[in-house]
């Protein structure tokens, strides 16, 4: 297994117990709470990890944590475990809910869910990294450098860009591919995907090329 961790929140103390020994067996590292606050109090959301709870109504640790983690706007992955086939009651309770195991599970199938969520989590929390990343170069970008930055995701050319600001195309030339080396691609198309996907956008003009004169 990797570094992710598999917590688990409930006030039933025989539950954490055997499920943490369920759990260590199939080879995840877990951490259990008996109590809300004896998690929240070590909460990390940049720790890589699963929040397993318990949804039956006699457990509350569990939905007190959900709450306090909505309130906080947290993203973290959380798996639900339930008795009921049907959950209109939980739903209430959390807005969204996708991540359902339907109880009883094999070891085989907990385990492969459990995984499975595992895999889910690292891949969006490498994806969030290599955002910031692509963002963080940006902000260090000099000014010149986004503006060329900004006008060539628009598709100007070079010419145009340099006319626009009083600059040689040969200078343009120069600022872009200072951009494209610090953004590590290979060529302007490749520059363009990695930022719009980043959640980028050009600084706002009517985004037309000037005319000429």
């Amino acid at each position: 297994m990797d570094s992710s961790t598999i917590f688990l929140v409930d006030d039933d103390r025989e539950f954490l117990e055997g499920m943490s020994a369920r759990l260590r067996s199939f080879g995840f590292r877990v951490e259990a709470y008996p109590k809300a606050n004896f998690f929240l109090d070590r909460f990390d959301p940049d720790r890589p990890g699963i929040l397993l709870l318990d949804l039956r109504p006699s457990r509350s640790a569990g939905l007190e944590v959900l709450d306090i983690l909505r309130e906080m706007g947290s993203e973290y992955r959380v798996l639900f475990l339930t008795i009921h086939p049907e959950i209109d009651r939980a739903a209430q309770a959390v807005e969204t809910l996708r991540n359902f195991l339907l109880c009883p599970l094999s070891d085989e199938e907990l385990a492969a869910r459990l995984q499975d969520a595992v895999i889910e989590d690292r891949r969006v929390r490498e994806e969030r990294a290599e955002t910031e990343d692509v963002l963080r170069t940006i902000r260090s970008l000099t000014r010149r450098e986004r503006e060329v930055l900004d006008f060539a995701l628009r598709g100007w050319t070079n010419r145009t860009i340099g006319r626009t600001l009083g600059i040689k195309e040969k200078t343009v030339e120069t600022h872009r591919g200072k951009v494209i080396k610090k953004l590590a691609v290979k060529n302007c198309v490749e520059l363009t995907s990695k930022v719009l996907l980043a959640g980028y956008r050009p600084s706002s003009t009517d985004g037309s090329p000037p005319k000429r004169r």
